[in-house]
């Protein structure tokens, strides 16, 4: 869907078995890649296959050299414009020049796991991984970078995945705290001896075939468990 994720699969594409590919493309299509986390240089997800049991499987992409990733750090200080692009969704265009090396060239590059018994490489729970990586990385390009071993957290203003989150229960008692006073509700209300309509109760018994003397009954019986009740 952008430049950035189909420069990304077809340097897959190129570098892999185009039949083993389209398998993979295939099985993520069906919703089987149940979970996926990135970190730098390796994507790992759980793939459901034939069995009960989810198979474990990862895509290795290595990470760029320090001085590499620290180019494309001082790349992105230095141009605010670009920092913004990435902050509204966009991989700026430049980071997509081969001197940067965000995207794979040789096959070296790559590698395939997975706990199935297909030896492929890769198997298709593997190239099933890739492909919702992909479509992951359509939706934030920080992804790439964050598999390549560049952090852009700190620039983007985002929170760096070390740092714990804060509960959520905290935002939520800041956001339901009293800003002043609350008024006391006033409800009405009355006993329930006083809502008891014995007219409609003796109707609904003679419609049910029971005599005057059984709704005389039904209404003292309950006149007593009301009593009870207070």
């Amino acid at each position: 869907m952008t430049w950035w994720g189909q420069r990304l699969s077809d340097a897959v594409e190129e570098l892999i078995d185009e039949g083993r590919l389209q398998r993979g493309r295939t099985l993520a299509r069906t919703g089987s890649v149940l979970s996926m986390s990135v970190e730098p240089g390796r994507v790992s997800g759980q793939v459901q296959g034939s069995e009960v049991r989810p198979y474990s499987a990862s895509f290795l992409l290595a990470p760029l050299l320090d001085t590499d990733a620290a180019a494309v750090l001082a790349l992105l200080e230095r141009e605010p414009e670009l920092v913004a692009a990435m902050v509204a969704g966009e991989l700026p265009s430049v980071l997509g020049e081969p001197e940067h090396g965000l995207f794979p060239r040789f096959a070296d590059e790559l590698d395939f796991e997975c706990t199935c018994p297909d030896w492929g490489w890769p198997c298709k729970h593997a190239a099933a991984l890739v492909h919702v990586l992909v479509e992951g990385i359509d939706a934030q390009p920080q992804t790439l970078l964050a598999l390549r071993g560049v952090d852009v957290q700190p620039l983007l203003g985002l929170r760096s995945a070390a740092e714990p989150e804060e509960a959520l229960s905290d935002h939520l008692a800041d956001y339901f705290a009293p800003r002043g006073p609350l008024a006391q509700p006033r409800v009405e209300h009355r006993p329930a001896l006083e809502d008891l309509d014995a007219e409609l109760l003796r109707a609904a018994l003679r419609s049910a075939g029971g005599g005057s003397g059984s709704a005389e009954d039904a209404v003292a019986w309950l006149r007593e468990a009301y009593g009870r009740l207070r």
